[in-house]
């Protein structure tokens, strides 16, 4: 279940085109200072400041999109381009477990769920990787220092810090892996209806849901493809899962440029016949 949480948008300059490639990495961060989600989002949101995370979250439970996931935060140096970042507002990577879990609880959290959906959209594996899996290969979730030691191989930053309560991050991102990823709900609380059903089996099996209905064309993508009618003859022969795909990805879009990019994306892709995942589809 999603948690609770006030999402607002703060644009930075500080960011760069990602060049086409996959995302590879989810990095968590320290700020090293106090501050809120809002503070250090407007102090990233200063061209002087040379510094960016997609997202700022505090325990207040408040976050704030400062650079779109489609583009490059300037936050782990020449690994930019293959990392969603998330930074905790107000934390220290020299806090001791006890603090992180008083101070950061509720932040640990929704970072895990804002990084699992990222996995979700951007194809990388929502596991916390170790830097030796890191070194293999394996994408995954891990911190700035786990981006250097196992991404870049070099020395520099230590944060989250030696403390960090992984064990906690690790289970929210499994929990939220399963229910968004696989499908597997988490057992649900009893409640008077479900109680009355096991006392009498007269009431019959229960109704579950269908698969979800397919969805609408965006106005938008829709007068693309028909401008191209290579791509629309593609995307009208994909089953519905297949157009969802290409649907959800753009209806996602933060902003009217990034869904415009995306739009024209999508198209030149369905042009070559390709499916929206079509990078991955060998790896």
């Amino acid at each position: 279940m999603k948690p609770a949480y006030d999402e607002r948008i703060q644009w930075s300059p500080n960011c760069e085109s990602r060049p086409l490639g996959p995302i590879d990495y989810g990095a968590i961060h320290t700020q090293e200072g106090d501050g809120t989600a809002a503070s250090l989002a407007n102090f990233l949101c200063n061209p002087s400041a040379q510094v960016s995370y997609h997202y700022t979250v505090d325990n207040a439970r408040n976050v704030v999109c400062v650079v779109d996931t489609d583009d490059a935060s300037w936050s782990v140096g020449n690994a930019n381009n293959r990392v969603i970042n998330v930074c905790f507002a107000g934390s220290f990577a020299s806090w001791s477990r006890q603090q992180w879990l008083d101070n950061m609880g509720a932040a640990i959290e929704i970072a895990a769920w804002l990084q699992v959906n990222d996995a979700r959209q951007y194809k990388f594996d929502p596991v916390v990787r170790g830097w030796d899996e890191l070194r293999s290969g394996k994408t995954g979730l891990t911190d700035h220092r786990g981006i250097n030691e196992g991404v870049l191989r070099a020395s520099g930053h230590t944060d989250c810090g030696p403390n960090f309560p992984w064990d906690v991050y690790t289970g929210h991102v499994n929990r939220f892996r399963d229910e968004i990823l696989n499908g597997v709900a988490l057992p649900p609380a009893p409640n008077a209806i479900e109680a009355c059903r096991a006392a009498n089996d007269w009431l019959g099996a229960k109704v579950e849901p269908l698969d979800k209905p397919e969805l609408p064309t965006p106005d938008d993508l829709r007068e693309a493809l028909d401008a191209t009618p290579k791509a629309a003859a593609t995307f009208d022969s994909f089953a519905p899962s297949c157009r969802r795909e290409y649907v959800e990805w753009v209806v996602e879009a933060k902003r009217p440029e990034t869904r415009a990019k995306r739009v024209a994306q999508a198209v030149e892709w369905l042009a070559e016949g390709k499916k929206r995942n079509w990078k991955y589809e060998n790896c």
